[in-house]
């Protein structure tokens, strides 16, 4: 939705899953190319992304996605370590692109909401050192926005997976 609501005005494309049913994957694709928003596949996403961006395309991520501590970057969401992709921040940083983190929820008066936080900006890099420390602000940032959203609209957050390590979880 969120897509469909900002492609109006802006170019943009989103990074989007690839499903083995063909038939659900171009239902699901069809929908969001109808609305003008270009799609990404996972699969090919990092260089793609990079492309729209030093395009000035807007490119949409859906960011919480449960990692492992061996695959993903530490955060701290509601008061507990977690581990998610450091991908988002780690394209914006070498970009140079702005992260703009925004949300959209439904409403019961069959209405949408729209929220944009103020801008993120990513700080140059020297050394590959303070690239990680960046990489690891930046999404830390992302993470501080998705909670506040959650904790304010708890019943639009959707998780089908764990998302906190089990070790944490005790």
């Amino acid at each position: 939705m969120a897509g469909a609501i900002v492609a109006r005005s802006f170019s943009m494309s989103a990074i989007a899953d690839t499903f083995k049913d063909p038939r659900v994957n171009d239902l699901l694709q069809g929908h969001r190319i109808a609305k003008k928003v270009g799609i990404i596949p996972v699969e090919v996403a990092a260089r793609r992304v990079l492309q729209d961006l030093r395009k000035n395309m807007l490119v949409a991520i859906v960011v919480d996605r449960p990692m492992t501590k061996e695959t993903g970057i530490e955060v701290s969401f509601f008061g507990h370590k977690t581990y998610v992709p450091a991908g988002p921040a780690a394209l914006a940083l070498k970009a140079g692109a702005t992260i703009i983190p925004g949300f959209v929820w439904y409403n019961r008066n069959n209405t949408f909401s729209v929220r944009a936080f103020d801008p993120i900006f990513p700080q140059p890099c020297k050394t590959q050192e303070e690239r990680a420390r960046e990489v690891a602000r930046l999404t830390q940032c992302i993470y501080n926005c998705l909670e506040e959203i959650i904790r304010e609209w708890p019943t639009q957050w959707f998780m089908f997976r764990p998302f906190w390590p089990a070790a944490e979880q005790e």
